[in-house]
């Protein structure tokens, strides 16, 4: 997961993965959150992300303003 913040002010978070899975995003981007307001530190996000488990404490960032931009598969995916 990338963070840049655009000409206009935006973050934008690109999100690279073979399968996503319910709200996936929104917890990522919520635990993001969570670490920028000084709810959780880096050390907390580093082990959510390194045991792959979704952490009950985390927020689950509301979908109004997130916008898939972008999907792309490898000839693999496709083909099977």
């Amino acid at each position: 997961m990338n963070w840049i913040r655009d000409d206009a002010g935006y973050l934008i978070a690109d999100i690279a993965a073979n399968a996503f899975c319910y709200s996936m995003v929104r917890n990522l981007v919520g635990a993001v959150v969570c670490v920028a307001e000084g709810r959780n530190n880096l050390d907390w996000i580093s082990a959510m992300l390194a045991n792959k488990e979704r952490v009950p404490d985390s927020l689950v960032f509301v979908a109004r303003g997130l916008t898939l931009r972008h999907v792309e598969y490898n000839a693999e995916m496709v083909n099977g």
